[in-house]
């Protein structure tokens, strides 16, 4: 039974204040446990069907530990370790009600309000500051990497193109927060589109459209058609132009000579060059012809044509037919909310930056802030000294490892960005569940307290 007690305290004292010899803690030991119970009374509990659990009570072992001041500051995230908050301590850097206090076994009473540092505390719970070498070591093998990846992007394009969008995909937090930026790029791109669209139908008006079909009458003296593409469109444009005009449209056009004239507009060859050149040369000198056939069907003018409304019908149709291309034009361009597949593009590569010079060791040696760094991915400092001047990595980052020992108390109230902290209570326990936080079991605490409440204090 011995042994198992004398196990069980030298585990549990190895976390519950290694730094104090055992006559140390003897001498602060107390053997009465602390504990809260619910008003109601073990009668009503069964009444209710509600199992009650036990209360841990042998968990309150180290309860005075717990009072130090020291193990205050650790379990308020203030110093990385015990003997860490001690230093601090020692070194004044630790207040209690706004005095400074330099002995680590201080007893905290309730209410007592404890400060430290921030600096310290960055320090302390920060990452290692790298050395200059090592920071530009790390540094100058990720531009290697990164110039070597410039490189094959640049000559192979569309496969790297795709193992970036797969990169994407395969990362869950990044492609989240991408997926974001890309839905708010295609409503904006959305709304320029519809804003195009509603500017472009806007501009079909019936004096417009008139007035493009007469400005063709040079292209229509040449080559007997107009220069517009086959269909309902050319057919009701040549109807109004004949209408208003009175010359009549060449039977002899056949399909080639149209297919002919679709193809000089859509390629711009010499003839359609020529053949625009022809109209812009008659288009000053028949301007004024222009504008009095569309006052004649669009003006307020007493007497008006026979085919007037004739006229305005094909013109109402042929604006019809405008809006509705311009409608199905612009209706392919949208994008979907939730379309975060982007179309490859060839000239992506031509938005990469070059190649990234490597960074000279000498020159960071003799002032590290002065340093660039190139990298899309870095804010423009060495890696870990973006305030040489501290002496923890900035910009700050925890220490790895904090997850076990990031165990919030239930007897603190923590301020993190003052760095101050309230020690409300000393810690309880409740049925089921005890204040003191350790990572050992309720059994191991019962054969430690029997450890000690047998020789409680051992005199110098």
């Amino acid at each position: 039974m011995f042994q198992q007690q004398w196990s069980a305290k030298q585990e549990t004292r190895a976390y519950h204040g290694e730094k104090l010899t055992e006559t140390q803690f003897r001498n602060i030991f107390k053997g009465e446990l602390n504990a809260v119970n619910p008003l109601k009374s073990t009668k009503v509990i069964e009444e209710e069907g509600v199992t009650q659990e036990e209360t841990p009570w042998a968990l309150q072992t180290y309860l005075a530990i717990e009072r130090r001041l020291d193990t205050a500051v650790f379990r308020s995230f203030f110093a990385s370790s015990p003997r860490q908050a001690a230093q601090f301590i020692v070194k004044g850097q630790v207040r209690v009600n706004g005095i400074k206090i330099k002995q680590p076994g201080y007893e905290l009473k309730p209410g007592d309000v404890f400060s430290v540092d921030p600096e310290h505390v960055l320090f302390a719970l920060g990452r290692k500051k790298p050395s200059v070498k090592e920071s530009v070591t790390l540094v100058n093998r990720q531009i290697k990497k990164y110039n070597n990846y410039l490189a094959r992007c640049r000559k192979y394009p569309e496969t790297m193109w795709r193992l970036r969008q797969n990169h994407r995909r395969k990362h869950v937090i990044f492609n989240k927060h991408y997926t974001k930026r890309q839905a708010k790029r295609n409503a904006a791109w959305n709304q320029m589109v519809n804003k195009e669209m509603n500017k472009e139908i806007d501009d079909v008006t019936p004096v417009r459209v008139l007035e493009g079909i007469l400005r063709n009458e040079p292209y229509f003296d040449k080559h007997g058609t107009l220069p517009y593409p086959q269909g309902v469109h050319l057919n009701k444009s040549l109807s109004v132009f004949s209408l208003v005009t009175g010359k009549r449209t060449n039977a002899n056009a056949n399909a080639n000579e149209e297919k002919e004239v679709e193809k000089e507009k859509q390629k711009q060859d010499e003839a359609n060059k020529e053949s625009q050149e022809d109209a812009s040369s008659l288009e000053t000198a028949d301007e004024a012809r222009v504008k009095e056939l569309v006052g004649r069907y669009y003006g307020k003018n007493e007497s008006s044509p026979s085919n007037k409304s004739d006229v305005k019908q094909l013109v109402q149709d042929i604006i019809k037919a405008q809006q509705e291309d311009i409608r199905k034009q612009h209706t392919s361009r949208l994008r979907g909310e939730n379309d975060v597949n982007e179309k490859y593009d060839p000239s992506w590569v031509n938005r990469l930056p070059e190649k990234i010079e490597p960074i000279d060791p000498a020159q960071a040696e003799e002032d590290p802030a002065s340093v660039k760094v190139q990298l899309p991915f870095s804010n423009g400092k060495l890696y870990g000294l973006s305030d040489p001047k501290k002496g923890y990595f900035t910009p700050w980052n925890p220490r790895p490892f904090l997850a076990p020992f990031a165990v919030l108390p239930h007897h603190i109230e923590i301020s993190f960005k003052t760095c101050h902290a309230v020690y409300l209570r000393d810690p309880v326990a409740r049925p089921g569940h005890s204040e003191i936080i350790t990572p050992f079991p309720l059994d191991m605490h019962e054969r430690a307290y029997m450890f000690y409440i047998r020789k409680r204090r051992k005199y110098l």
